[in-house]
Formats: C-alpha cells, structure tokens, sequence
C-alpha cells in the first residue's frame, strides 16, 4: 500500500537537527515555542513549515491570530507566501479581527493544554468536506478499538497492515483527557455525540506501535499538506530519531471517518509539549504558597510580564533582604568569604540558568 505523497528521500534527515524558536515581541528573555528543521527548501537548506507554526503560536496565544516576524519590528513581517521558515528566531505579532496589528502586542500565552479553550471554529485548512458516516453511531464504547482497526485496516502512515500485530488504536484526544474533552463539548464531533467521552471512532487513528510511541512522546503531528488536498504527518520535536527521515511531511491515508477537530486538538495537544518547562508554570510573585494563584492569574497561563523570570527573582531577594536588615548578602567580591559558606561547600548544588526543552 503506497500511501506518500512524495518519493522516499534519497537523504537522511539530521538526528539533532537545527531549530527554530519563537519569540513573544515584547518580553523576549525566553523563546516560548521551539521546533526542529526537518523541511528542505529547494536550495538545500533546512527549516520549519511557516503554517504549521502560525497555528501552533495562534494556539498557544488563546486561538489569536498573527503572523512572524524577522526582528521585534513588525515591519520586518513574514510573507505569507512564503512556506518554510529557515531562521534561527521569529516575533509573533497578533492581530485583531480586522487582520490588523494590535496595539497591545504584551498579549497573555496559555502554557497548558488543560487551560486552552477549544475555538468555536478551527482554521479554514483544517476542515474538509467529509460527512461523519451514520454506520459508526450506533457502536458501544467497547468496540471503539475494532472499529478503528477494522476501518483503516491498516496504519494510516505506514501502510502495515492492521492484522500483523503491529498496529492499533491511537487516540487523538488522550483518554485521560476525559475532563477537558466534556468542558469543551467535544462530543459535538463524535459519532456518538450524546456520550461525552473520547471513546469515539471519529478520535481514533491506526498507527504503527513505533509511530504510536511518537505521538505519546508529543513528537508527531498530523497536519493539513500545503493544497489542503490531504493530511501529512510532521515531527515536531526531534524525541522520535530517525523516523522524520522516513515519514516526515507524509501523506497519511485518512478516513472520513475521523473528525478534523480531533486532529486539530491534537495538534495542540503536542504543541504545549514544546513550551520550555521554565515557562509552563511561573510563579507569580503575590502568591503566598505555590498551590494559590492571586486574582487574575489563571492556572496554566502565564502573563508575558513574569517572563524575565530572573529579574522578578532579584526583585524578590531585594524585598526579603531590606525586610531583614541585620542579614547580611555575601557576594562574589567579598575577599574573606566565611569558612563553610556556600561559596566553598561541595554539598550544595549549583543550578545553571539556562533551559532547554
């Protein structure tokens, strides 16, 4: 079964491979989104599709819409023409719903797909004329897996077909998800749309076992190909080695059975998984204990002024020590640091400062 969309490459694609990182316009201290270059330009050079990551930073910007930018100057915008983004670092500018650039551009970014809000309405590329067919309403919650399995018959990716033992039922909206898939009525897209669950064929997909992996490790995606004629599959994490160099930018065999709005949650799904830990849960400076959050800091979002985490550290520190005045700071330049301090003991850690994903 050929399911691509291209011929095999004739190359292999690098397994720690250059990325492209994503920067807020106004606090830029930290990228806030970051993913591998595994698309080749007709030159040769390596870069990131420019779609997949407007839909990526849309998201993660609580479903606002903008475009990239060279520099922190939106003047230096992104065409949108253009299809791969082959940069080390872009600026993410939203705009209003007249496609014009906001005023306020120190926008809020969501760090946690149990805090994003499913959008009324996915982008125009995701969605496909395919009618949801009637023959899978009736099935009970236990049969979701055969159905799955015996309607794709074989993996979507890879075309292993589905009775070799290497292949199953993946879910697009992960089952532990139950919660977020009830508050935002994603049962309005399951074949059984009275059950308010993820146990519905129009979640499922059958993958390869290798594949399957992937998805759970936040690596691969499926996503709309440039003509919207079909859906690839596209890494975004460079966790999965060397798969990208055989099913990157794949064509994928998919059935009308499943529902584009699954395959979009998934895709932010995996994308929250690309936001540097540092960023996902920052302390916000008022809270008295770590499990309480002041008036307007909402759990998994973050406000983009905490971003220069360090300096809200020193503001900290400063406010503790003018608090106790009789403690003295040792610092770096002090010629006879005391015996035993922590400048000099080996049983205190040292933590360094940089993240990485």
């Amino acid at each position: 079964m050929n399911v691509q969309s291209f011929p095999a490459p004739d190359y292999f694609l690098p397994l720690i491979p250059e990325s492209v990182a994503i920067y807020h316009p106004v606090q830029t201290l930290s990228f806030f989104l970051s993913f591998p270059k595994y698309d080749q330009t007709a030159d040769g050079a390596y870069g990131v599709n420019h779609r997949v990551v407007l839909d990526a930073c849309c998201i993660v910007a609580q479903n606002t819409p903008g475009f990239l930018s060279t520099t922190s100057d939106p003047a230096q915008r992104v065409d949108r023409q253009t299809e791969a983004l082959v940069g080390a670092a872009y600026h993410y500018f939203v705009v209003d719903s007249n496609h014009n650039l906001c005023n306020d551009q120190n926008y809020r970014l969501v760090s946690c797909f149990r805090d994003w809000t499913f959008p009324a309405n996915i982008p125009a590329h995701w969605s496909h004329a395919k009618v949801l067919r009637a023959r899978f309403s009736t099935a009970s919650d236990g049969k979701m897996s055969e159905l799955v399995k015996d309607d794709d018959q074989a993996c979507i990716v890879t075309g292993y077909l589905e009775n070799s033992g290497a292949c199953g039922n993946a879910h697009l909206v992960p089952r532990e998800e139950g919660d977020w898939f009830a508050n935002n009525s994603m049962n309005h897209y399951n074949h059984r749309y009275l059950r308010s669950n993820p146990q519905d064929p129009a979640n499922g997909l059958c993958l390869r076992r290798d594949l399957h992996a992937s998805m759970d490790r936040k690596a691969v995606v499926f996503v709309p190909a440039h003509d919207q004629s079909c859906f690839v599959a596209y890494f975004i994490s460079d966790s999965a080695v060397d798969l990208p160099t055989y099913f990157h930018a794949r064509r994928i065999k998919l059935s009308d059975r499943v529902a584009p709005q699954f395959l979009y949650a998934r895709f932010a799904y995996n994308v929250f998984d690309q936001i540097p830990s540092v960023l996902r849960r920052l302390p916000s400076p008022s809270r008295s204990t770590p499990s309480e959050f002041p008036e307007g800091d909402e759990n998994g979002v973050f406000d983009s002024t905490l971003l220069p985490w360090v300096q809200k550290l020193e503001d900290l520190k400063a406010d503790w020590l003018a608090k106790h005045p009789n403690i003295r700071q040792t610092s770096a330049d002090d010629e006879n640091p005391a015996e035993g301090s922590a400048k000099h003991r080996s049983d205190v850690p040292v933590y360094s400062a940089e993240t990485t994903l």
